[in-house]
């Protein structure tokens, strides 16, 4: 709505201001009748009224593009504002939504911290009962491997989750997990 009466104002001033170069060139020839009138010593009464006439002309045309131009640029000025709010709304709805997964983030990275502190006991558990000769390379594994599969899950937040196929030896964590504990052989 708003741009729309912005063109129409803008529009406006336009076509005042060429109407208005009209009668102020419409002026001169009028002025120059009368002058040519007096310089012949002819009657300059019509020549006059028409110049009275079109020199009206000209105040009123140019008090209408003054108005025009107030109109439009109070218009341009709503334009502006109205930008501005939608700009103003969608920046605090943004906001709100980011501060909405405040919460959810904060049970996420609490249970990570309490996943790691389980996962610790439970490897160091491993690696006391397993013997340390067999299980202190898996242990950086599982550990590698975690921080691997974290960054992947952070990714598109971060963008940094690039990994290099060499280092992709899981597809899964679970699959890591399986393959440092193995199954039991006969």
């Amino acid at each position: 709505m708003l741009t729309l009466k912005s063109l129409l104002t803008t529009s406006r001033v336009e076509a005042l201001s060429v109407e208005l170069q009209a009668a102020r060139a419409d002026l001169v020839q009028a002025e120059q009748a009368v002058g040519d009138c007096l310089v012949e010593n002819l009657d300059i009464t019509t020549a006059t009224n028409a110049m009275k006439q079109t020199s009206d002309r000209v105040r009123v045309l140019e008090i209408a593009v003054a108005n025009a131009i107030q109109k439009d640029e109070a218009s341009q000025a709503a334009l502006k504002q109205a930008e501005r709010q939608v700009s103003i709304e969608a920046e605090a709805a943004a906001c709100a939504r980011v501060l909405s997964l405040g919460m959810k983030g904060e049970e996420i990275i609490a249970a990570v911290k309490q996943f790691a502190i389980d996962m610790a006991v439970a490897t160091e558990t491993l690696r006391q009962v397993g013997g340390n000769e067999k299980y202190a390379y898996s242990m950086n594994e599982i550990r590698g491997q975690f921080g691997l599969f974290l960054g992947l899950a952070k990714h598109p937040l971060t963008n940094n989750g690039h990994v290099s196929a060499a280092f992709m030896k899981y597809n899964t964590w679970t699959e890591c997990l399986k393959k440092v504990c193995g199954r039991p052989q006969p």
